[in-house]
């Protein structure tokens, strides 16, 4: 098997600093996706994306808003050449690494 193109593994320190990341957003996380399943018809999502920038801590960067899934996709500043996905769905509240 070739891992040339495998990409280089998530350190620990940095999936502990992201579990953490997402232990303080999980709430607002939870709470848009809620009001944007009920609201979407009516609202605009800017402001959506606007309250999950707003909801990014120190030591991540914030990228752009997604809708489906729900959630935001970032970096982390010690671990810089990979993205992740924070999301929401109805059953689970998560992280991915995307890139």
């Amino acid at each position: 098997m070739n891992n040339a193109n495998r990409p280089t593994p998530t350190p620990n320190g940095v999936a502990c600093a992201i579990n953490s990341f997402l232990n303080s957003v999980a709430p607002t996380i939870a709470y848009l996706y809620e009001r944007w399943n009920d609201e979407r018809e009516y609202e605009d999502f800017a402001s959506y994306a606007d309250a999950l920038r707003a909801a990014t801590i120190d030591g991540f960067k914030f990228l752009r808003a997604t809708k489906r899934p729900f959630g935001f996709t970032f970096t982390a500043n010690d671990f810089p050449g990979a993205r992740y996905a924070m999301f929401a769905t109805r059953h689970n509240i998560g992280w991915k690494r995307v890139a």
